[in-house]
């Protein structure tokens, strides 16, 4: 899709299509796309808790091969995706619970007859537990954006 996008605004693909001095267009890939997609399936487990427990060096394979067939910010892109989704699972345990909680406290009628409110003294608390993931999450992100692009010799690059 990068490369199509580059390629429209260097070249009127629609006008050579039109005209008929071309028929279709679409990117090629080398071979080597089948071992990211190999490495990606064996590796991402492995990657996905190690980006939680900070043990994800030995599984960087996949993003390394990334890294080299679509570039670094592709790669980043992907290391991203795979830290936020794994940093997730910290907030959606006591979500989860207090979900669960809000239901069952949900259906338990008040004198008046009527449901009760979701609103309940453990909202508060979420709510202090989310703004403390966040920042910690957002901290953890800077340093492990700043450990591969120590790996990847991108020193100076990443802002």
């Amino acid at each position: 899709m990068i490369m199509l996008k580059i390629l429209d605004q260097e070249i009127d693909l629609a006008y050579y299509t039109k005209v008929g001095i071309i028929k279709e267009h679409f990117p090629l890939h080398d071979p080597s796309r089948k071992d990211i997609e190999t490495c990606w399936e064996n590796y991402r487990t492995r990657l996905f808790f190690g980006f939680i427990t900070g043990n994800y060096i030995k599984a960087m394979q996949p993003l390394n091969f990334i890294a080299n067939y679509y570039g670094e910010k592709m790669a980043f892109y992907f290391a991203w995706l795979m830290f936020y989704t794994a940093w997730l699972l910290i907030p959606a345990i006591p979500g989860i619970l207090l979900f669960a909680y809000q239901m069952v406290d949900m259906f338990v009628l008040t004198e008046e007859g009527q449901p009760r409110s979701v609103d309940n003294l453990y909202n508060p608390f979420f709510a202090i537990i989310m703004a403390f993931w966040s920042t910690i999450f957002v901290e953890a992100w800077k340093r492990k954006q700043s450990e591969i692009a120590h790996l990847w010799d991108m020193d100076g690059l990443i802002r």
